[in-house]
Formats: C-alpha cells, sequence, structure tokens
C-alpha cells in the first residue's frame, strides 16, 4: 500500500483533526518532491547520509504499530499541563493548532522536517501558564526500542512570567537494522519568561539522529539551552533560536563527545530579529579513534537587531591521530551597531598539562581523564540535575577510555 494512503489510514484512525491530517499528506508530498540531500549543498557537504537506508526505514515507519518508549515524570499544578501530545490534541486542540509548526526553517531543513511532519507519531505537551514556576524539572525520557524511525514531536510553551526546567534523555536499543531518530522540539517562550532546556542523547551505534528544535522568544525572556551528544552513528543537529522581543537573550551551551567512526554536525543559529537582544553560543567537542566532529554556528543580525550582542565558540579537544574537527561559524550581520563575534579552537591535550599530571603519580589515561573532566565540566554544570550531569560525566569517561 501506498505510504500516502498508509498516512491517511493512521490519522483517521487515531481520530486526528482534519488540518492534521492534510498537514501531513501535504508534507508528505513535498517530502517526495525535494532532491535527496546532496554533499554539494553548503549545509550538508561535511556530511554524507548516503548511506542511510531512508526508503526502507521509512517503509518500517508507517507499517509498524510498535509506539515508542516515552516516559513522563508529570506535574500538575497552578494551571501546568504536561501530558503526551496525543492527549493533548484531543484536550488541547485549539493550543496545538496554534502553535504546531506555524514557523518557517532558518536553516536548510526542509526535506527532513517534511519526513518528520509526514510521519511523526509521539512526542510531549507542556503549558505553562502565565507567573507560574516550578523548580522542579520535568522529565522527558524517550527509549527507541523499533526497527523504523522515531519522529516524536513536542510542544514546550512558557507563557509569560513563567519560569520552567525540562531534562530530555534519549536512548535506543541496537537491534541490528539502522534506525532514525528524526525528533523535532517547538518552544516558544514568552515575556519575562524562563525556561532551561537539558538535553543528552546516547544513542546506539545503528542510530542515525537528525533533530530539529526551534525557540521563539518574546520581550526579555530566557532560554538556557544546554545540548550533550555522546551517541549515535551520525547525528547532524539543528537547534534554531530566533530573540523576537527586546531584551529577549539565549544560552546555548554543548558538549560531542565522539570515539570509533561515530560523526557529529552541529549547527546552532541564533536570530537577532529586534534591537537589544543577547545570544551566547559554546559548544565544545572531544573526539578519539576517527571520530568526526563538525560545527556550523550561526549568528544572524536583522537590519532592526540594533545594539545585539552575541557571541559564537566552538573549542575541540583531539585525543588520538584519526579524529578530526571542522568548525565553520559565520556571521551574517545587516546592521552596523551591534556586538558581534566568534571563535574557534582544535588542538590535542597540553603536553605540560599532562607531564605535570603524571610526575603527580597518575598514568597516561588518568591524567588524560583529569584535563578531559576539566574541559567538558564547565558545560556539564548548566544540567538542572545533579543526577544527570553525573551520569553525563560517567557517560564521558567510558567512552573516551
Amino acid at each position: 500500500m501506498k505510504v500516502q494512503n498508509l498516512i491517511t489510514e493512521r490519522s483517521v484512525a487515531a481520530g486526528e483533526p482534519q488540518w492534521l491530517k492534510e498537514k501531513r499528506l501535504e508534507a508528505w508530498q513535498k517530502f517526495q518532491e525535494i532532491p535527496l540531500t546532496d554533499t554539494d549543498n553548503e549545509t550538508w557537504m561535511r556530511t554524507d547520509i548516503s548511506k542511510l537506508n531512508l526508503s526502507e526505514i521509512i517503509e518500517n515507519t508507517v507499517t509498524s504499530i510498535e509506539p515508542s518508549a516515552f516516559s513522563l515524570q508529570p506535574s500538575s499544578n497552578n494551571g501546568i499541563i504536561f501530558t503526551d501530545i496525543k492527549s493533548a490534541l484531543f484536550k488541547h486542540s485549539d493550543i496545538i493548532k496554534k502553535y504546531f509548526l506555524t514557523k518557517y526553517p532558518l536553516t536548510d531543513t526542509e526535506r527532513f522536517l517534511s519526513l518528520h511532519t509526514a510521519l511523526w507519531r509521539d512526542g510531549v505537551f507542556l503549558y505553562v501558564p502565565s507567573n507560574s514556576a516550578l523548580k522542579t524539572p520535568f522529565r522527558i525520557i524517550s527509549n527507541m526500542k523499533s526497527r523504523a524511525g522515531n519522529f516524536p514531536h513536542s510542544i514546550i510553551i512558557v507563557e509569560k512570567g513563567g519560569k520552567a526546567s525540562i531534562i530530555e534523555e534519549n536512548y535506543s536499543a541496537d537491534n541490528g537494522s539502522q534506525v532514525l531518530m528524526g525528533s523535532m522540539v517547538e518552544v516558544f517562550v514568552g515575556e519575562d519568561a524562563e525556561l532551561n532546556y537539558s538535553y543528552v542523547q546516547n544513542l546506539e551505534l545503528n542510530a542515525y539522529n537528525i533533530p530539529i528544535r526551534r525557540v521563539y522568544v518574546e520581550k526579555n525572556g530566557k532560554i538556557n539551552w544546554t545540548q550533550v551528544d555522546v551517541g549515535g552513528r551520525l547525528t547532524k543537529s539543528f537547534t534554531e533560536i530566533t530573540l523576537k522581543g527586546r531584551g529577549s537573550s539565549s544560552n546555548v551551551y554543548g558538549i560531542v563527545a565522539g570515539s570509533g567512526k561515530q560523526h557529529f554536525d552541529i549547527s546552532p543559529v541564533i536570530y537577532h530579529q529586534v534591537e537589544e537582544t543577547k545570544g551566547n553560543v559554546l559548544i565544545k567537542g572531544v573526539l578519539s579513534g576517527s571520530a568526526r566532529s563538525v560545527f556550523q554556528g550561526l549568528v544572524k543580525i536583522d537590519k532592526a537587531g540594533r545594539k545585539a550582542d552575541s557571541y559564537l565558540a566552538n573549542h575541540n579537544l583531539i585525543l588520538s591521530e584519526g579524529a578530526r574537527a571542522d568548525t565553520i561559524p559565520k556571521l551574517e550581520i545587516d546592521i552596523g551597531d551591534v556586538s558581534a563575534s566568534h571563535g574557534a579552537t582544535v588542538g590535542e591535550i597540553d603536553s605540560d598539562q599532562l607531564f605535570y599530571l603524571m610526575s603527580r603519580g597518575l598514568s597516561a589515561a588518568e591524567a588524560q581523564e583529569i584535563i578531559v573532566n576539566g574541559f567538558v565540566e564547565p558545560i556539564i554544570l548548566n544540567i538542572d540535575s545533579e543526577e544527570l550531569r553525573e551520569k553525563v560525566r560517567n557517560i564521558i569517561a567510558d567512552k573516551l577510555k
């Protein structure tokens, strides 16, 4: 049976609203029309996904009835809603329709965005009403067990004056065949609101990971985003943050820890749409074996972005001769009255630091581990959970031994 017919059948069987079924079918049509992702394209030229058997993954996805394994730790008070997105579709349909994929992407994600829109199945809905605050983080744990694609879609809304923290963890099982994690998160931070979002993915090596995140921040709102990518065969990550209200700000922190033949391509975009906004990006990479990382960060400042303040940085530690890091920070500035800069470094562990630690009785491996820990610890400290911080430290230590 054709994929289009299966999409229709699934949508009808799930009782989805007509507007969503139409959006799925439009997206599937667009996906078929968009040319294959090609390494001549600037966005993809350093990340080759030609070994991804996308047609087989799509077929397995639309014929599978196995849901994703999602675990939520819900809290509900002061009008806060934290539930799976399918339940929200029925109970809060008007809100979902208002916020679901209403914005145009800043990056070259249209092909995978269309695929995601056509096939998404699970996800999370969080709504924090005005002036509500909860110190305890909302936790989302995803464990992909299928032999197909997993396309969760989450919508996070923090209204005016609200404050919240989210922890998301992504894991998978290795079933011996390729799988694709094609998740998407849409985040809306209201006026004077603040959101801390911590994301950790430690997928198995049969997984391809192509997440899309979009964040919109209103006047004086703030987003603190921390991402840790250590798993998967290949990751191509898009994080797009639009600072659309005066005085809005964002901090994006990240760690890439790769070994073996892993490949990571991290592409954060900070879009300063109005005046007096602040953006900060700091991504650190640690690579061993023949792992490779690519950083393609972008700061974009509109003509209306007077007095914007933005900094973009990527620093990498190379632990073996076969590892490689490509760092391509970019600035696109359409007005002169701004402060915008970038920095990047790629290097080996400092031999003097190594010698000093070894002279104190540590082995070379122990000394290297201490240096690596010191390098990534400032990023880890931004994760809003001591339990998860310790888990990340252990994962990185085990991975790079």
